[in-house]
């Protein structure tokens, strides 16, 4: 009876510590299978994760200081030249960016004829009527230089523009109170005392004065002039004869007048200067010299009003400066 019992036991035993086991085996590849699951998904969402920050990593650049007058006259903005002059010009090809995808005379024909195109017109014309309520702002990036006590103001010098003197007339080769492509007030830029760079140009100089106006690198002007049929030349030689003809190069000068301001005098390194404008329209720049048929030089220009001029320290925003050029 006992023995029975014994091994009754051990049967049990026996079957108890085999299903255990099974048990056992099954929940562990449960729970290994439930913590495989979550490592994969745990790796799969560090693998995206870190693939997401790599794909949209950045390269540190140095950001581009804001100009300081975008604080103090909110609404004001630099000027896209190219933009402006495709408004000015009705372009909707410039403006859109449309000059590839219609690259012929014939693609640009039948563009015109749509409605897309004379949509996109409409939208220019609007934004043309609305030009001239925009304000546009170029930061002139010149020193100050001492106060000019006999002009009682401040004077900057900044780029050369070259022209001829004959006699009494000076004839400039660019607009000269313009900056960056536009016409400003006369009494805001004007072209400053000439510096004479050449001798008396007589008629028979101007083969000579061609070959000075490239050793000088003026190259652009003296390629125009070298491209002048006989003719021109003749009436060019015609013009400068029994005449006291120079070379001459005038800087363009920003006028600032005002009374000497000793908190700008001491602050001149802590300055920035800008000049505020609306636009109003587009000019074409001519120079022939009164000689028919021989243009000198041809450019774009944009006409501005409102010419306003600001110059504040950029440390605590103090406004030294603050003229409206009439």
């Amino acid at each position: 009876m006992n023995l029975i019992f014994i091994i009754l036991i051990l049967i049990t035993n026996f079957c108890f510590a085999e299903n255990s086991k099974e048990y056992l085996k099954n929940h562990s590849l449960i729970v290994l299978e439930e913590e495989n699951d979550n490592n994969e998904l745990e790796y799969e969402n560090e693998l995206s994760e870190s693939n997401l920050d790599y794909e949209s990593y950045i390269p540190y650049l140095p950001q581009e200081e804001e100009d300081l007058i975008l604080s103090i006259i909110p609404g004001v903005k630099k000027p896209n030249i190219e933009e402006i002059k495709s408004i000015l010009n009705l372009d909707v090809f410039s403006y859109y960016g449309l000059y590839d995808k219609y690259d012929t005379d014939l693609k640009k024909s039948v563009f015109k004829k749509s409605s897309e195109y004379k949509e996109k017109l409409n939208e220019l014309k609007i934004l043309k009527e609305r030009l001239p309520t925009n304000f546009y702002y170029i930061k002139i990036n010149e020193s100050l230089p001492d106060y000019n006590i006999n002009k009682r103001g401040f004077y900057i010098t900044g780029e050369e523009i070259i022209g001829l003197e004959i006699g009494n007339r000076k004839i400039y080769f660019e607009v000269p109170n313009s900056y960056n492509n536009f016409v400003f007030n006369s009494t805001l830029i004007r072209a400053a005392t000439s510096n004479i760079i050449s001798d008396d140009i007589s008629g028979d100089y101007v083969e000579n004065f061609i070959t000075q106006l490239m050793t000088m690198g003026f190259l652009e002007l003296a390629q125009i002039m070298n491209g002048w049929k006989k003719e021109c030349l003749k009436n060019f030689a015609t013009l400068l004869k029994n005449r006291k003809a120079k070379l001459i190069l005038s800087p363009r000068e920003i006028c600032i007048p005002c009374d000497e301001d000793k908190g700008l005098l001491n602050n001149r390194n802590d300055i920035e200067i800008y000049i505020i404008f609306s636009v109003v329209d587009k000019m074409k720049f001519t120079q022939n010299l009164n000689l028919s048929g021989c243009d000198l030089y041809e450019e774009e220009y944009i006409t501005t009003a409102n010419n306003r001029l600001i110059i504040l320290n950029r440390n605590d925003k103090k406004i030294y400066f603050d003229k409206i050029y009439k």
